[in-house]
């Protein structure tokens, strides 16, 4: 009866060592069939080779541009919170920074507008401002003046630190939807480019010259002589969009090319030479911006249709 309990037993094991093989077969076959092609592609490919060779490119960047799109997907939700913290901190530093520096630019634009009026010289309007911000810094800060004065300089700078951030942004996705996707070469090459320098450019200078022509014509009203315009010409505002169009141009594009010339004809290091580029051009830019905004000034405080041929 042992005898025949072990052969018994040893039937049970042949047959399930016969069960094993055969099903580890099965999971062989079933492998080497996903890896084969089916029907429908070998038929496909004794018709027509080339239709179906660019069938099957379409169908590779298909996928390609679904896999990318995934990894797109996941990095813009894991990265979505990152983004905003960075846009918040953009604004609040822009706000902040522009607000010790708007005081003083406040005081001597003021000076400017009120000297081309005619009522005040240079120098006392600067004292006149100056004592105000001493004495009472609260009701200067509250001003209209100044908070006018100071959204400008917020909003330029807030939208142009924005903006880099979200071209940076873009750029840092790219590069790692291409590290970990391996795309083709159409997929590299298209699609869309981002912001870019020319999209931060042109952001910065629209926000930038619709605030300051608001700005300027708030600031004319508010300090211009009695023998003033009624309303403020076209010519004005034209004047005051040059002027606008040459500081902005003097603060992100000829940097790059000033600093570029200094450091072929001195041998200065790149860095230093856009650092000292990135200062001397937009006071440079003054010496010709500024006569444009006095030109315009004039053009609204002595309207030339009450003047002489010889007074105009």
């Amino acid at each position: 009866m042992v005898v025949n309990a072990r052969a018994r037993n040893c039937g049970v094991c042949q047959v399930g060592s016969d069960v094993s093989s055969m099903t580890h077969s099965n999971i062989n076959a079933f492998s080497a069939l996903k890896i084969l092609p089916s029907s429908h592609d070998l038929l496909l490919s004794t018709d027509s080779p080339g239709r179906d060779l660019s069938k099957l490119n379409n169908v590779r960047r298909r996928r390609t541009s679904l896999s990318a799109y995934s990894v797109k997907t996941k990095m813009e939700k894991t990265s979505s919170s990152d983004l905003g913290m960075k846009l918040l901190g953009d604004v609040i530093v822009a706000a902040s920074v522009t607000l010790g520096v708007s005081p003083f630019v406040n005081i001597i634009d003021k000076a400017i507008v009120q000297r081309a009026a005619g009522t005040h010289t240079t120098f006392e309007s600067c004292i006149e401002s100056s004592r105000n911000l001493i004495r009472n810094p609260v009701t200067f800060l509250r001003s209209p003046a100044f908070l006018m004065m100071w959204g400008v300089y917020a909003a330029t700078y807030s939208t142009a630190n924005c903006l880099k951030t979200l071209s940076e942004h873009q750029e840092k996705q790219r590069k790692e939807i291409r590290r970990q996707v391996s795309t083709s070469k159409d997929l590299q090459d298209g699609g869309n480019r981002g912001l870019g320098k020319m999209g931060v450019f042109l952001g910065t200078t629209i926000v930038n010259s619709s605030s300051s022509l608001l700005k300027d014509r708030a600031y004319a009203r508010m300090f211009s002589a009695a023998a003033a315009a009624p309303k403020i010409p076209l010519i004005t505002y034209g004047l005051w969009a040059a002027r606008d169009l040459m500081v902005i141009g003097s603060s992100f594009i000829l940097p790059n090319r000033v600093s570029q010339q200094i450091s072929e004809l001195t041998g200065m290091d790149q860095t230093n030479a856009l650092n000292l580029a990135q200062f001397a051009c937009p006071i440079a830019a003054q010496l010709v911006a500024a006569p444009v905004q006095l030109l315009g000034l004039d053009y609204y405080n002595r309207p030339l249709a009450q003047l002489s041929r010889w007074e105009a």
